[in-house]
């Protein structure tokens, strides 16, 4: 039967993470952290401000946000990269997998779909403790209280932890693990 064709030949499934850093190379970010933030309006409430002062503190990681608009766009520091909002789901898979870490800056939300999408592409979410983000962040990453940027840079800069959840593995653990297999 051909849907086992290949079963006689593997019995192990490398969990790597190829389209990942091939993303991560297309943008140019080979070698640095990626922080990513997303929301359909960026606004005081959802922590524009503080995505900003974040970016202060880790200046050796590279900023995108993503659903800004023209005018939010023009008074960003030049190290964020900024998009438009986007409902091109592949667009914002693609984001979120290059992505070391999703931050959710937000001061009022029920259940932020966005710290679930980050989890599905395996990133890890650092939150505020805002409504529902704590039941999803505090199994797939950090929560922290509201205003506390420290806190979060903190987590980032000391990186005591991997930042790919699940199997994801970096790409030196990949190649070891194809070299045993092949």
């Amino acid at each position: 039967d051909n849907k086992n064709t290949l079963s006689q030949y593997l019995d192990t499934v490398s969990h790597g993470g190829v389209g990942y850093w091939r993303y991560k190379n297309s943008l140019g970010l080979i070698g640095k952290k990626i922080i990513l933030g997303v929301s359909a309006l960026w606004e005081k409430r959802k922590g524009l401000d503080d995505m900003i002062k974040l970016s202060n503190l880790l200046t050796d990681a590279k900023f995108i946000l993503v659903g800004l608009n023209e005018a939010q766009k023009k008074f960003l520091p030049a190290d964020i990269t900024a998009y438009s909002r986007t409902n091109n789901v592949e667009e914002l898979r693609k984001l979120y997998a290059a992505a070391d870490f999703y931050i959710n800056t937000t001061y009022e939300d029920n259940y932020p779909t966005t710290n679930l999408e980050a989890i599905a592409c395996r990133t890890a979410v650092i939150t505020y403790d805002t409504g529902g983000s704590p039941e999803s962040a505090n199994i797939y990453g950090w929560t922290v209280p509201k205003g506390r940027i420290d806190l979060i840079a903190s987590l980032i800069k000391n990186n005591n932890f991997p930042s790919k959840i699940g199997n994801v593995m970096t790409l030196d653990e990949m190649m070891k693990e194809y070299s045993v297999l092949y």
